[in-house]
């Protein structure tokens, strides 16, 4: 650092060149916008996040969130709001990433 700024950035880069070429968007952990990336490619609507209840006093509140998008719901609880919507849209993207079951298939009676 006691060389400026462009000698900090070489050192930098070189030590983490393989971890760099290597991240993904998968490595974030900011689920709420890879829930709303996801809806984007599936052409649905933005999530919409709802504080449903919060328990316990207030130095150590538990905050329960409902995330709702197009086809389906999830729920998650946190310490914060931003600590359940977070835990929401990761259940989300469970969710939505789950293969679709296939429909039981029916026998017909001879």
């Amino acid at each position: 650092m006691d060389s400026g700024y462009i000698a900090a950035r070489v050192v930098i880069t070189r030590l983490m060149e393989d971890r760099l070429q290597s991240v993904t968007p998968e490595d974030s952990i900011d689920f709420k916008s890879r829930l709303q990336t996801e809806l984007q490619a599936q052409k649905q609507k933005t999530a919409a996040y709802d504080l449903l209840r919060t328990d316990g006093p207030p130095h150590a509140r538990t905050f329960f969130v409902e995330v709702t998008w197009e086809t389906g719901k999830a729920r998650g609880q946190g310490n914060s709001i931003k600590a359940a919507e977070m835990m929401a849209a990761a259940e989300a993207l469970n969710i939505i990433k789950q293969p679709a079951k296939p429909s039981p298939k029916r026998t017909r009676k001879k």
